[in-house]
């Protein structure tokens, strides 16, 4: 009988996860899990924004390689092309802090093809929710002065209008 593998290896291994092919899921290679976006589509859209965050927050505390500043400087675009073959995003530090990634176009176009699909299932949400309003232009206009002077209220500051 095999034992329970501890929580940290567990928790380690979800810590290593990829976007497959176009983009269609989220695949966890150490765990042999899927799972795609049409499953993510099927939580509400609170649940898969929470998903999400955690998804984001993770990878901004994932290490990954990094090249300064000076680095890139000194060697060039080719130390970029080099990480990225050991690595599927590089990151460029700034007087010692994170401040940009790099990545293959085609990984960056797979993650901005996720975003506009979950966009996408999240209208489709808010209009079987009935959280949509409908009208003219003009209606539409004047909601939105509307929201923009509770907003300016809330903030103490006084709107004239002529």
């Amino acid at each position: 009988m095999g034992q329970a593998e501890p929580k940290r290896h567990v928790h380690a291994r979800r810590e290593h996860w990829q976007l497959p092919g176009a983009g269609t899921g989220i695949h966890w290679p150490d765990l042999d899990e899927d799972l795609s976006v049409e499953g993510l589509h099927r939580h509400t859209r609170e649940p898969l924004n929470r998903t999400i965050h955690r998804m984001i927050k993770r990878t901004q505390v994932m290490p990954m390689e990094t090249i300064s500043a000076n680095e890139l400087k000194t060697a060039g675009i080719g130390a970029i092309a080099k990480a990225l073959n050991r690595e599927p995003e590089v990151g460029l530090s700034v007087r010692g802090q994170l401040r940009y990634v790099v990545m293959p176009a085609a990984a960056y176009q797979r993650l901005r093809d996720c975003e506009l699909e979950i966009a996408l299932q999240e209208t489709r949400a808010d209009l079987a929710a009935g959280r949509f309003h409908s009208g003219t232009v003009e209606d539409h206009l004047r909601r939105l002065d509307g929201m923009a002077e509770d907003t300016s209220a809330d903030d103490g500051n006084e709107t004239q209008h002529p």
